[in-house]
């Protein structure tokens, strides 16, 4: 069987010799060749920008929300023996529970854009999924291209699914955020419903995809399943194994979880948020501080508005049950983008240094200039 120079076999020596073969194929080759190669680098350079990014985005999202719930700052956490400052509730006192309110889930944390936390995680992530979609590194990098193989008949190829649903989803993550769980409308329980969407997408569709493909290895050079290095598979199997694990992880946590209570005098160790009184209001306007004028205002628009404010924070099993739901979030989205960033390290097209310049094919020369040339040539040769 004769084997066709312009089908590049997976390996480094046969993409090496496929550039030499355009190279000696005149301009029109080496001008093809020349948008190959700057295709496979933009897909591994846009890869790596974006993963970086996300990856960014998440530790802004871990740091940051320890910055906020340790209000004394980092420093407050290797201090052993000071007590860490405590914040006050609606009422200007600090919470019962001796502990600072915890968000259960990073995007409750970043709900806000106006928040550090908020504005850094919208613009790693938006960052992250432009960089990723625009890459298409599931049809130019060889260690995760699958060809045409669908879903089912002419459906959706899986090479498809992973370039749209993981950075679509993140898209969704990053520019629709939620808002706590209390005083949500109908309208944010919608928006709640399509962030959940898009991190299903984003967590979910992108393990899926990473699982078929590691179960699909190469069983023959004309094959187009993808190729993978020494350790390669071990080791990006680790990782979206342990995303997966994390993210289910997060949705234990997320049911375990007691619900906030609305009232005083229950055995639950969970939030406590409540709809203020006039006697809280009151209360407040009785101490005559400058901040408790702020939060008397405050109350007075939860009255009318009829809006829960935070009376005390979680303790006990309910604190801990948040923290890991957070955290286990946290870490399925670190251990999603450190998948990517393995799919970019052991990439063949990475090793890969460009041969080829642009040139200008010959269809594109004006005739009279090309047999200019034609006679210049024929004039070396017979001198």
């Amino acid at each position: 069987m004769i084997e066709n120079p312009l089908v590049p076999r997976s390996s480094v020596a046969t993409h090496r010799e496929f550039q030499e073969y355009l190279l000696r194929d005149g301009p029109e080759a080496q001008a093809a060749l020349y948008n190959w190669e700057a295709t496979n680098q933009r897909a591994v350079k846009l890869l790596l920008i974006g993963s970086i990014s996300g990856l960014l985005g998440f530790l802004a999202a871990g740091c940051l929300g320890m910055q906020h719930y340790y209000s004394g700052g980092f420093r407050s956490v290797f201090k052993h023996n000071e007590t860490i400052t405590v914040n006050n509730n609606y009422m200007g006192e600090p919470f019962s529970s001796g502990h600072n309110y915890n968000p259960q889930t990073v995007s409750e944390l970043v709900h806000n854009r106006q928040s550090p936390e908020g504005k850094a995680f919208f613009a790693f992530g938006l960052m992250g999924a432009i960089c990723i979609l625009v890459s298409w590194y599931p049809s130019q990098l060889r260690n995760v291209y699958l060809g045409n193989k669908a879903l089912w008949g002419r459906g959706p190829t899986w090479d498809n699914l992973r370039q749209y649903m993981p950075p679509l989803g993140m898209f969704m993550v990053a520019c629709i955020p939620t808002v706590p769980p209390v005083n949500r409308t109908p309208g944010d329980i919608m928006t709640v419903c399509l962030h959940t969407a898009g991190a299903l997408m984003m967590v979910g569709g992108y393990g899926l995809c990473e699982i078929v493909n590691l179960c699909m290895s190469h069983i023959d050079a004309g094959s187009t399943k993808p190729r993978f290095k020494p350790k390669e598979k071990m080791v990006r199997a680790t990782l979206i194994g342990l995303s997966l694990f994390f993210g289910i992880a997060f949705q234990i946590c997320g049911l375990m979880s007691p619900k906030p209570v609305h009232s005083l005098g229950t055995d639950s160790c969970a939030d406590v948020w409540m709809v203020p009184e006039k006697l809280d209001l009151d209360y407040v306007l009785a101490k005559g501080g400058n901040d408790d004028i702020s939060l008397a205002v405050q109350i007075s628009q939860a009255i009318q508005d009829k809006q829960m404010m935070l009376y005390n924070t979680a303790s006990g099993r309910c604190l801990m049950l948040k923290q890991m739901e957070y955290w286990f979030e946290v870490l399925a989205g670190l251990f999603m983008v450190a998948s990517h960033l393995a799919v970019w390290w052991f990439c063949p097209e990475r090793d890969l240094a460009p041969r080829s310049r642009l040139t200008t094919p010959l269809s594109h020369v004006p005739t009279k200039d090309r047999e200019m040339d034609s006679e210049i040539s024929d004039d070396s040769d017979d001198a």
